[in-house]
């Protein structure tokens, strides 16, 4: 993790929507723990779950495509072009996908949601 952190410091560099974007990124991550949560069966097994799954991970990798390159450049820890790249999946890839796999980026949310919260902090 780069030596600045913080609000403040995002703030100073990129400005408003950055941060905001950061925020929105926590919640979607949120979003994805709660159906986390709901367990790996419901999901594999109803529509609705996989649903929701694809509009929360198509959302974060929506949102991460909108972070500026300097930044993922700046916190580099995240993969952010797989997680822009399961968006593009979702979305163009979506009579196939592999709901296994959604599972697991639905699992890793919660470790993109630490890490951009350490990087608010």
């Amino acid at each position: 993790m780069p030596r600045h952190t913080g609000r403040d410091h995002l703030l100073s560099r990129y400005g408003d929507r950055l941060v905001d974007r950061l925020d929105d990124l926590c919640e979607f991550c949120g979003e994805a723990a709660e159906l986390v949560a709901d367990g790996q069966e419901r999901l594999l097994t109803q529509w609705r779950q996989q649903r929701a799954a694809e509009a929360v991970l198509g959302r974060i990798g929506e949102t991460a495509s909108h972070l500026p390159s300097e930044f993922r450049e700046e916190y580099p820890v995240q993969p952010w072009q797989q997680i822009i790249g399961v968006r593009i999946i979702i979305d163009h890839k979506y009579r196939s996908l592999d709901y296994h796999q959604v599972w697991i980026s639905l699992t890793q949310a919660a470790e993109l949601k630490r890490y951009v919260e350490e990087i608010l902090d």
